[in-house]
């Protein structure tokens, strides 16, 4: 598949996680949340990038284990700065010369290709400069924000140490006029991976989708 060059999904990951131990390096059957979520981002047309922490220096081989070699090759690598996430998301896009830059969580496993490309179609018609899911599902979450905007929020926000809220800076920054919303479903739900509960929902709703495609073969 040819990637439509300039657009591309950053997504900023780090072993550490503050509620779920080791939360991309968590196993749903045999395979980790990051090598799910990877290989859904891969059957988009754009170019997929890890952005991961420079420090300690063996974190990003540590990251790169979690993965198929398949996937490891279709993915480029930016490691940049460990506690301020804007720094790496915002150099990350710089070094691949991206525009506009999705942006996506580490924990959205639910995301569908076809929408995120549909959001870039309405994104580019409607010249706005940053998009958001408004509702749907959670779990499901993506940002669309130009490398123009981008620049600006990094400029402002810069000399923060640290930044883990991305969304609120981007709605700061980028004019009312230039922010629309997007609906990834019509239905209303929580599926994204905040506690270990929430991880054992994944394992469920995949072992039962296991079960019905065995089933079906």
């Amino acid at each position: 598949m040819k990637l439509i060059r300039r657009i591309g999904i950053v997504v900023c990951v780090r072993l550490e996680s503050s509620r779920v131990r080791y939360k991309i390096a968590q196993k749903v059957g045999r395979v980790t949340l990051l090598e799910i979520l990877l290989s859904r981002l891969l059957k988009t047309r754009y170019k997929v990038v890890i952005a991961c922490p420079d420090k300690p220096a063996d974190e990003g081989v540590k990251i790169a284990q979690l993965l198929s070699s398949k996937t490891l090759n279709k993915v480029s690598w930016y490691e940049g700065d460990r506690e301020n996430v804007l720094n790496r998301f915002y150099f990350s896009a710089k070094a691949y010369e991206i525009d506009p830059i999705i942006r996506v969580t580490a924990d959205d496993i639910y995301l569908f290709p076809k929408l995120i490309e549909k959001a870039v179609e309405n994104f580019k018609e409607s010249g706005a400069g940053y998009l958001y899911c408004k509702e749907g599902i959670r779990g499901s979450d993506f940002e669309i924000i130009s490398m123009h905007y981008l620049k600006q929020v990094y400029e402002k926000y810069k000399n923060k140490e640290s930044l883990e809220d991305l969304s609120y800076a981007f709605k700061d920054v980028v004019p009312k006029e230039k922010i629309i919303s997007f609906s990834n479903s019509n239905i209303n739900a929580n599926l994204s991976i905040d506690y270990p509960e929430d991880l054992q929902l994944v394992r469920l709703i995949y072992e039962i989708l296991d079960k019905e495609n065995n089933e079906a073969n």
